[in-house]
């Protein structure tokens, strides 16, 4: 099962959508610096500033997280606070194709491709309104975007999860 996020290179599982800007700010009529929602959608983006950051683990867990190593987001953006939910991706798509049924619920069961034809047909949809500036597009998060910014981005406190230290404070997991 898949969820879908978005992340906005303007304004992952799949579970945020957000928006990043194509060329460098300097050259764009460059939105305000705050967090946005996407009208009818419903989707709510927050502000993610560029920066720097940590990723990877010494510690035990899976090879491909190994070393520790810096990160650099070069490019400010805005990232969805939430997984994309079945009615969302409904109004958009036309379509749900989870498999666990509720409107509210994450949408899943959809494919890179289909979420990649859904941050495509969100952007022509807002480019269409005039609300996303030519040079934005959504687009999913890469998994250092998400990352930093589920770490907390620019106002990190450098824990070891997104929120805390300890992973019964901020996750539903089952330890190994």
């Amino acid at each position: 099962m898949r969820k879908i996020a978005l992340i906005v290179v303007f304004l992952s599982t799949l579970n945020c959508v957000s928006f990043a800007q194509a060329k460098p700010a300097e050259e764009l009529n460059a939105p305000p610096k705050q967090n946005r929602i996407i009208p009818d959608l419903g989707i709510e983006c927050v502000y993610v500033k560029a920066g720097t950051f940590r990723m990877g683990s010494a510690e035990s867990g899976p090879n491909d997280e190994k070393p520790v190593y810096e990160v650099k987001i070069s490019r400010d953006c805005w990232m969805g606070t939430c997984e994309i939910t079945q009615a969302q991706w409904l109004a958009l798509m036309g379509t749900d194709p989870s498999k666990y049924k509720g409107g509210e619920l994450p949408v899943e069961m959809v494919s890179w491709y289909e979420t990649v034809e859904f941050c495509r047909k969100l952007t022509q949809r807002e480019r269409k309104a005039s609300r996303l500036p030519n040079g934005y597009v959504y687009r999913l998060p890469t998994e250092a975007e998400w990352e930093y910014a589920a770490r907390g981005g620019t106002k990190s406190r450098n824990f070891k999860y997104p929120g805390s230290n300890d992973p019964e404070e901020v996750a539903w997991h089952h330890p190994w």
